[in-house]
């Protein structure tokens, strides 16, 4: 460890076909420091960071393990979720090729947020995924259960 204070620093988890899992945590494509595991759960991720000192900002996927590892360890450091599982998020749910409008919009919000490069764009892009939820937003709160008989 050399005690360098990063001001962005990614990380991420690479699942192996073997079982285990690498948490790899990098500065501009440079990796500093790695950790093995069986999974992402919060202890490994408290192993990879205390291996350097808190920057300002990390990039990660959102998920529970490194959520719980950084609200516990590094309380003011700020959380980044990637745009790339973001959009691989909302990949997962709608497919590439949604059929309602409602999916083919905010397919098409999802699709272009990993080229927002400026705060310019980013405000344009907040701007168009509020109208979306203006248009579309009560879908959002609409549930179907199992147990709920067909109509």
């Amino acid at each position: 460890m050399t005690g360098e204070v990063y001001d962005e620093v990614q990380a991420n988890g690479m699942h192996l076909r073997t079982g285990w899992c690498i948490l790899v945590a990098t500065v501009r494509g440079k990796v500093i420091a790695w950790q093995w595991c069986d999974r992402e759960k919060t202890a490994s991720w408290t192993a990879l960071l205390t291996q350097f000192p808190a920057p300002r900002v990390v990039v990660c996927d959102g998920g529970a393990g490194p959520a719980a590892a950084l609200a516990e360890h590094w309380t003011s450091t700020r959380v980044q979720r990637c745009l790339v599982h973001v959009q691989r998020s909302v990949r997962t749910y709608l497919t590439s090729n949604p059929r309602t409008d409602t999916g083919k919009s905010l397919w098409a919000l999802g699709r272009v947020l990993t080229r927002v490069a400026t705060t310019e764009q980013a405000d344009a892009w907040l701007g168009k995924l509020n109208d979306w939820h203006t248009t579309y937003g009560e879908l959002t709160r609409k549930r179907t259960y199992a147990n709920q008989p067909l109509r």
